[in-house]
């Protein structure tokens, strides 16, 4: 463990240095320098350096890192008020034998303070090379710079944030530690960089940041005489400006946390606050969704109800029996109905806090799983009930929640959950007994009717507001494993009604000795395009105190994106216009946007 830790270490210190070289020139090439002329440098860029509006931009520094892995920059040029510029460079190593110049790195960076690049210089990955490469010598660059045949690229420079703050203890104080490092780490870097930018922390505990794109960056504070690194939750830079951030560093508890003191006028703070942090599902509430998707509530201590509105954040709390209110689920939009262990009756309350008129069971039912349709008008329930004559019978059931009275729609000793339709008048569910590998996706009407699905294998499905999709779980490998009755080795597909085509969007589950792993329970946004999903796999890794570990995917209902919101799967629901996700978390409503998630590729790995 220590090696590989150590050997971890390594590399990201050399990939520190790399980045360091490219930013900020620290290692220049040891070779003669010729005071101009191409006759030595043969290799050239040239191009302009504008603004958004197209005007140039002068004062921006242009350097090339050449070189292979060690990466070794020229001196900068400069644009002028016309914001050209050209560059002239040799290669940061040569060939052994002599022969021409070896493919290898050419970098350009345009850089100055207080702006930054559009596209972070990512046009500017090229290499240099005496000749072109062979056919099967693959290489990521942009583009190839050839001897005198000089290459042009443009840069367009826009305004940056400037992030100025103090690192502080526990106690407030300036964290005095010396040959201390702040880095900003995030997903969108500029080439050959592992994070974006370093600073020295000053004795009174100062630093500065004076040219931060606007995208998403954390804080990552290297201790001295230390191989772990801490590391803040990210800020998103929305507007250019002035940021002022305070770190604290719990020593006692080595934890790193970020306040934002002030950001530019025209700024939300709340848009600037990170939440994308690991939450901790252990302390998460149980979050019920009302039928428009607009409310939730959840149950916070004894006989009390929080209603939130995901538009306004409107609260509203609501006094009710514990013993009543044990679990709780929304009676269409404006009323709220709980249940217990083995509740003959149901109450329901409404959302000024009054009580209403209970919804009685039928005498004889034990219910599995119940779900009430959107209007709030009918319960489904799978389970079972006793009849008159003597004897049971099994199956999907529906209620009226007025009067009571009650139907079998659909036989069978059912396992799994059903999933109504938006407009409370079918409900999908797997049709088949008993636990299983595959099940039979059957759409039942609520007067009884059954449509036949032509054999698509489906169950723990969920109905898109629109209508149209259904999102369930399919293609499980072998069973073995359920969660409410639905395999934990599947993975997530989504049935067009309109086409009757099914596209999966998550991986394959998998089901080894050495491994389990499966997408299940799929919930949809409010504009039906997108999924949020379980992810369960098993052996834990190092260090979980489970046997499962969960992780909370979104998928788009074309398959075309798949994004790890976060470690853990809580209670989660989205916001109104399907940007975010929302959970609570000890009372505090946290937001996960969607441009804050990263890619999980083809083998279920995100891409951190």
């Amino acid at each position: 463990m220590c090696i590989e830790r150590e050997q971890r270490t390594c590399r990201v210190n050399a990939a520190r240095a790399s980045a360091a070289l490219v930013a900020c020139a620290v290692m220049v090439l040891c070779w003669p320098r010729p005071a101009e002329g191409a006759e030595r440098w043969p290799f050239s860029v040239h191009g302009k350096v504008a603004d958004a509006d197209g005007k140039p931009v002068p004062g921006v520094e242009i350097r090339v890192a050449r070189g292979w892995r060690t990466l070794f920059a020229t001196k900068p040029v400069t644009t002028g008020q016309d914001g050209l510029y050209r560059i002239h460079f040799g290669p940061g190593m040569r060939s052994p034998d002599g022969d021409g110049v070896l493919l290898q790195c050419a970098i350009v960076s345009a850089r100055k303070a207080g702006y930054y690049e559009r596209n972070l210089c990512r046009h500017g990955n090229l290499g240099m090379a005496s000749r072109p490469p062979t056919t099967d010598r693959q290489h990521h660059f942009v583009g190839i710079v050839y001897p005198d045949k000089p290459y042009e690229l443009d840069f367009v420079m826009l305004p940056a944030a400037r992030v100025k703050g103090r690192l502080l203890d526990e106690k407030g104080q300036p964290a005095t530690v010396s040959r201390s490092r702040l880095y900003l780490y995030g997903g969108k870097l500029y080439p050959a960089s592992s994070v974006l930018a370093g600073t020295d922390v000053a004795k009174d505990g100062k630093f500065e940041f004076p040219s931060v794109p606007l995208f998403s960056y954390g804080f990552e504070f290297r201790k001295p005489d230390s191989r772990d690194d801490l590391q803040t939750k990210k800020l998103r830079f929305t507007a250019a400006g002035d940021y002022d951030v305070e770190l604290r560093w719990d020593r006692r508890r080595d934890r790193l946390t970020i306040h934002l003191l002030s950001c530019p006028d025209e700024t939300d703070p709340a848009a600037v606050m990170p939440e994308t942090s690991t939450p901790r599902p252990d302390r998460a509430a149980r979050l019920a969704v009302s039928g428009d998707g607009k409310r939730i509530a959840y149950r916070e201590g004894p006989g009390r109800i929080v209603v939130r509105d995901l538009e306004d954040e409107a609260i509203r709390e609501l006094t009710v029996s514990e013993e009543r209110f044990r679990d709780i689920a929304w009676l269409g939009n404006s009323r709220i109905v709980g249940g217990g262990d083995e509740a003959t009756t149901l109450a329901v309350v409404s959302l000024d806090g009054e009580q209403q008129d209970p919804i009685s069971l039928p005498k004889g039912v034990d219910i599995l799983y119940r779900r009430f349709s959107p209007d709030g008008s009918l319960m489904a329930f799978v389970g079972r009930r006793e009849l008159p004559l003597g004897g049971t019978e099994h199956g999907l059931f529906i209620v009226n929640s007025g009067t009571g009275e009650t139907r079998r729609v659909l036989e069978g000793a059912l396992k799994t959950t059903p999933a109504w339709s938006p407009d409370s008048t079918r409900l999908a569910i797997g049709g088949a007994p008993g636990y299983r590998r595959s099940y039979p996706l059957a759409l039942v009407d609520a007067d009884g009717g059954l449509a036949d699905l032509s054999g698509i294998q489906g169950v723990g499905a969920a109905w898109s507001p629109d209508g149209r999709f259904i999102a369930f779980v399919t293609e499980a490998v072998r069973g073995g494993s359920w969660s409410a009755g639905v395999p934990t080795d599947g993975r997530v597909g989504v049935l067009d009604l309109d086409t009757g085509r099914v596209t999966p969007v998550t991986p394959p589950g998998v089901n080894r000795k050495d491994q389990l792993s499966g997408c299940l329970n799929p919930i949809w946004s409010p504009d039906s395009h997108w999924v949020v999903c379980q992810r369960r796999q098993t052996p834990s890794p190092p260090g979980d105190s489970g046997k499962w570990h969960s992780e909370t995917w979104v998928a788009r209902r074309d398959g075309s994106a798949l994004l790890k919101a976060f470690d853990g799967y809580p209670s989660v629901a989205w916001t109104p216009d399907s940007q975010a996700l929302v959970l609570v978390e000890d009372g505090e409503l946290r937001r996960f946007p969607l441009d804050t998630m990263v890619p999980v590729n083809a083998e279920g790995r995100a891409h951190e």
